[in-house]
């Protein structure tokens, strides 16, 4: 079998799937920058197909990056292919593109393109110049969703793109056959940050649940800097169920059967993906310049239900006041369209489409 070399500017354990899926068609070098914040629990289930390599990133200024011994391995293993982060601050980067160019070795930077230009479609000619140089050495871009690959055709940059959906592995999907919606519930699921804007959420069911007879359950999985105003909002609301983060798939699979809807009120990524995989359509603010590139699977109506970012508490209070009067057909027909875009954007997987951009 071939040999691939997948960079990594850190492991985060919902890669292991996709490094798993790729390892079945070829042997798999994967680098990485050693994080003490992390224990990389997914390292300890061994794969004869994957080596895991740990390095070091040099800090520089907090400007530029560079990560060491990877030039080293590839002039001593001249992989098959190398696949990079595509981040443009890491001055190892660029080198990793010249000596692959140099050494005729397949070389595809991998990512969401400029988050900048993704959210107020303009580009400076600083990057403008840099995405010149990278195709110029680059055996090809491949990108996060295609919505990513649109962008860079407006911008001029029309070869030389491949898509890879960026996508979760769940091992428990949810089928919209499964699920009862017997009561409107609803689940977030994700970090708790200040962007994940959770406390709008919670807020604006109480003022819901204030105005009905029955009172909407709020099930959220997820930890972080917001974790102890949730807590208390916990303590306080009977209708709010906090789980703190949960890994196992099966454990949230069982948790969002009994939820009708997904609500991220903050800016979403790809955790839009994880929640189609359970069955669950979204509700999300409408300002998609905001959010990130995998929100490009959101189509209202049909999978997702927006509410209006400038108005953000009146907005989302009443579309969830709204929600809690549709049907259960209403529901079932939502539901399954999020499933069938799930099957859209992982069939076939996301290892099996690098793999075949790697081939091409």
């Amino acid at each position: 079998m071939k040999r691939i070399c997948f960079i990594q500017p850190l492991l985060t354990n919902y890669r292991i799937p996709l490094f798993k899926d790729m390892a079945k068609r070829c042997y798999l070098d994967i680098i990485y920058s050693e994080d003490k914040k992390n224990i990389y629990e997914a390292i300890q289930d061994k794969n004869d197909n994957i080596n895991y390599i740990m390095t070091r990133t040099i800090n520089i200024f907090n400007i530029f990056f560079y990560q060491k011994k990877i030039i080293k391995y590839i002039l001593k293993y001249r992989p098959y292919a190398v696949i990079i982060f595509a981040n443009q601050r890491y001055l190892s980067y660029w080198l990793i593109l010249f000596i692959c160019k140099l050494y005729k070795i397949k070389v595809f930077p991998h990512g969401l393109g400029y988050l900048n230009f993704w959210s107020t479609n303009k580009m400076d000619i600083f990057h403008k110049i840099s995405f010149m140089v990278m195709f110029h050495f680059a055996t090809g871009y491949i990108c996060y969703t295609k919505s990513i690959k649109e962008t860079f055709e407006r911008f001029g940059f029309k070869k030389k793109l491949y898509v890879a959906d960026n996508m979760i592995y769940n091992n428990f999907v949810i089928k919209s056959s499964e699920k009862k919606f017997e009561k409107f519930e609803i689940l977030f699921l994700g970090r708790l940050s200040e962007k994940s804007n959770i406390e709008l959420l919670i807020n604006c069911l109480k003022k819901v649940n204030s105005t009905i007879k029955y009172k909407i359950k709020l099930h959220i999985i997820g930890n972080g800097i917001k974790k102890n105003f949730v807590i208390k909002s916990s303590n306080q609301e009977k209708w709010l169920y906090y789980y703190g983060s949960i890994y196992k798939d099966e454990k949230i699979a069982h948790i969002s059967k009994r939820c009708s809807i997904f609500c991220y009120p903050g800016n979403i990524g790809l955790s839009i993906v994880h929640s189609f995989s359970l069955s669950l359509p979204i509700l999300i603010h409408n300002d998609f310049l905001l959010h990130f590139p995998e929100a490009s699977y959101a189509k209202e109506n049909y999978n997702c239900i927006l509410f209006d970012e400038k108005d953000k508490f009146n907005s989302l209070y009443k579309k969830l006041l709204y929600l809690t009067k549709k049907e259960k057909t209403y529901f079932q027909k939502i539901s399954e369209n999020a499933y069938q875009t799930y099957l859209y954007i992982t069939e076939p997987s996301m290892g099996e489409k690098i793999y075949r951009i790697i081939n091409n």
